[in-house]
């Protein structure tokens, strides 16, 4: 793709070449080296790894977006130490990486559309408790003191079910 678009007439027209790079990116597969081609726009801009923004490869990325989604899918159900053994085939990443992955996340909660207000018959209202285990990094673990879980009250509201 990057000696396709180095051989371009139509690239020719609107990027000029400004050097010529090797990186390489972790998949689930192993590690990927490839050489990529930098480019500067003639009518101002950016400079650019064009085959980078074809292919979807973000300017600062060393991990693809698979070993992400594996590792994040991978610590939900474990530590980040895992996660990052399990997240490639071949290799691993460091479980400071995928704490930096799972923090990174964008987390939007959608809005809640009420299309009208409505009588109902009945309301349930159901309470409950779980105990959760804390991560707490400020305070000395060792302290008999120091609370280790966390209780949560969780309620539900709900209208019933019919099934």
């Amino acid at each position: 793709m990057d000696q396709h678009l180095r051989n371009s007439s139509l690239r020719k027209n609107n990027w000029e070449i400004v050097r010529n790079d090797t990186t390489q990116l972790l998949t689930s597969f192993g590690m990927i080296k490839y050489n990529r081609t930098y480019f500067k726009p003639k009518k101002g801009g950016k400079r650019r790894y064009l085959v980078d923004d074809i292919v979807g490869v973000g300017p600062h990325d060393r991990v693809s977006d698979d070993v992400v989604i594996n590792a994040v899918e991978e610590a939900t159900d474990s530590s980040y130490r895992k996660a990052g053994k399990k997240a490639t085939y071949v290799d691993e990443i460091s479980k400071q990486a995928v704490m930096n992955k799972i923090y990174a996340i964008e987390i939007t909660q959608p809005e809640v559309q009420v299309d009208e207000k409505r009588d109902v018959e009945i309301l349930y209202i159901e309470a409950d408790e779980d105990h959760v285990a804390l991560q707490n990094k400020d305070k000395d673990e060792t302290d008999n003191n120091y609370p280790k879980i966390a209780m949560l009250q969780l309620v539900y509201v709900h209208e019933g079910f019919d099934g």
